[in-house]
């Protein structure tokens, strides 16, 4: 990925299927979820580097603080994802970052299909999590991809709505 690479940088190259949109709040994550597993393609990474490069350079800090704002605003209907109150800041930004992920999806990927997310969205969330493990931060594991998919659910339901 960079100027000499062929592939178009706002797309997906590798292959890639779409799950279900998960509800963390009905059906949250389970410690199967967070253990790392062999993945026989590339697109989650893909998404990943991708991902990470968009919101580092194209999203304007007004924007994203408007939508850590209303996150914080809808944490209540979440809050049985929490572990203790003091996860909360953490909680909201993992929401936030799965929030990004389904605007990148959408807005740049142009990968959105109703109902379903993106496998290759799901396996960016879970390396974003297997990082947050390995560099031994407090908030990690099953809370963490539950917010980022309570974040990425609140996303989708607020451009379904609009439409």
């Amino acid at each position: 990925m960079g100027i000499f690479d062929r592939n178009d940088p706002l797309k997906i190259s590798h292959k890639f299927e779409y799950i279900k949109i998960r509800d963390p709040r009905r059906n949250p994550t389970t410690f199967e979820d967070v253990i790392p597993s062999y993945a026989p393609n590339k697109s989650g990474e893909e998404f990943l580097k991708k991902y990470l490069a968009i919101v580092r350079t194209s999203f304007e800090r007004s924007t994203v603080s408007g939508w850590t704002m209303y996150l914080a605003e809808i944490l209540p209907e979440f809050e049985t994802l929490l572990e203790d109150e003091s996860d909360s800041e953490d909680f909201i930004g993992f929401m936030m970052q799965g929030f990004a992920m389904a605007v990148c999806e959408d807005a740049y990927f142009k990968i959105v299909k109703p109902d379903l997310m993106s496998e290759c969205a799901w396996e960016a969330m879970k390396s974003m999590q297997i990082l947050q493990t390995m560099n031994g931060e407090d908030f990690r594991g099953e809370n963490c991809l539950n917010a980022m998919l309570a974040g990425y659910l609140v996303a989708r339901e607020l451009k379904a709505s609009r439409s």
